[in-house]
């Protein structure tokens, strides 16, 4: 099996937009990142870069195509707000995983308003060896039915129609607690 890496450190450039256009209006959510044009571009690049987000910049046009893992395809746009000082940044999904390109638009967002650049969590071996069944049913979490989240994806997959999987995943987990409350 061999790593592909999309950016060689030999052929890496940053996106440099030379000019942006006014946000049209029909772009409902508009997020402001304040700074110059060239520092929310080159952090976005190195987010990019980071988190192995395949990109091609149109410095004419300030627009990016990127795709992400699973042939999740997405563009980022970035416009000048009511001032020059504000840079817009849009970014839309084309096609593939929602879930995955829900983690890019954060971690992109996250770049280019403040700088902070979270890299992709990749489990490691070590990791799966860590988290056997046996101990998570130890850590005092609430313990599980044996292969009962098989036996609910094998039930919901019969529910769910192929072109709105992604979306019904999506729901599924934002409808799980994140932190459950003690049982009494």
């Amino acid at each position: 099996m061999t790593f592909h890496q999309p950016f060689p450190m030999s052929t890496m450039t940053y996106w440099m937009p030379l000019s942006v256009n006014p946000c049209p209006s029909d772009h409902s959510e508009q997020i402001f990142c304040f700074g110059n044009l060239t520092t929310v571009a080159c952090r976005i690049t190195d987010c990019n870069r980071i988190r192995s987000v395949e990109a091609e910049y149109d410095n004419n046009t300030a627009i990016a195509k990127c795709v992400a893992l699973n042939d999740t395809h997405f563009r980022i746009l970035l416009f000048h707000g009511e001032s020059q000082k504000d840079i817009v940044v849009v970014i839309q999904k084309i096609s593939g995983c929602n879930l995955i390109f829900e983690e890019e638009y954060h971690a992109i967002m996250n770049a280019a308003r403040y700088g902070e650049i979270a890299p992709r969590e990749t489990p490691t071996p070590e990791d799966f060896k860590k988290n056997t069944l046996d101990e998570q049913s130890n850590s005092g979490g609430i313990p599980l039915e044996h292969n009962i989240l098989e036996k609910s994806l094998v039930s919901e997959k019969s529910c769910v129609h192929y072109d709105r999987r992604d979306i019904h995943i999506m729901a599924i987990g934002d409808s799980l607690p994140t932190n459950p409350a003690p049982l009494s």
